[in-house]
């Protein structure tokens, strides 16, 4: 958890910060995101594990991220944005993360992905005339599919394929759900039914103690 000693919080964005301001906007952020998460399955029973990065960490990294324990936080990350609707989105994109790290989860997210891309071959990133100022790394690539009918010059990211069997699908499509509901069903009503379905179907496993 956060202490109150600014020097914690010093995690590589800024020597020297407002702790009242990034304290509230961090905490403000994990309970909206979980607010709408809650309404979104029917019910307050994600029991997401939140903690914050550890700026003395070996593996110490600036941006969220997930694992099978929790999404990671990083609340100087939450400085830089004047916009709150983006730390929310961040929490609940780390979250698609996290549920995706069950088992039986990561197998119907990755069956979707492969069934909207089909046959298409991932291509570079960096490859991509459009894409080269983007700061991507060499081996980042992926799959633009028709993610673009919802997401436009997103798209690429939505098919990114990790070589270790991870996806975007369920993060940036649970932060599309957050921002833009509306576009997002009416644009590409299969992929927003298929995060609705997938998170509520792991409510009902946690329900019942299988996740």
């Amino acid at each position: 958890p956060l202490d109150d000693k600014k020097a914690t919080l010093d995690l590589g964005y800024k020597k020297d910060f407002d702790f009242e301001k990034t304290l509230y906007r961090t905490e403000r952020a994990i309970e909206k995101g979980m607010d709408w998460l809650s309404r979104l399955v029917g019910g307050n029973d994600l029991n997401v594990p939140v903690r914050y990065i550890d700026p003395d960490s070996k593996k110490f990294v600036k941006r969220a991220f997930a694992t099978n324990e929790g999404i990671y936080l990083n609340p100087a990350e939450f400085e830089e944005h004047e916009d709150n609707r983006h730390f929310v989105g961040t929490v609940i994109h780390e979250t698609g993360h996290y549920i995706e790290q069950d088992e039986e989860i990561s197998k119907m997210v990755q069956g979707f992905l492969n069934y909207r891309i089909g046959m298409n071959q991932p291509i570079k990133f960096n490859d991509r005339k459009e894409l080269k100022d983007r700061g991507y790394g060499d081996s980042e690539k992926g799959v633009d599919d028709d993610f673009g009918k919802a997401f436009k010059n997103n798209a690429h990211y939505v098919g990114k394929i990790y070589f270790f069997g991870a996806t975007e699908i369920l993060s940036m499509g649970l932060e599309k759900l957050y921002k833009e509901p509306e576009e997002f069903i009416k644009k590409d009503p299969e992929y927003a039914a298929f995060v609705i379905k997938t998170v509520r179907y792991y409510r009902d496993k946690r329900k019942k103690g299988l996740a």
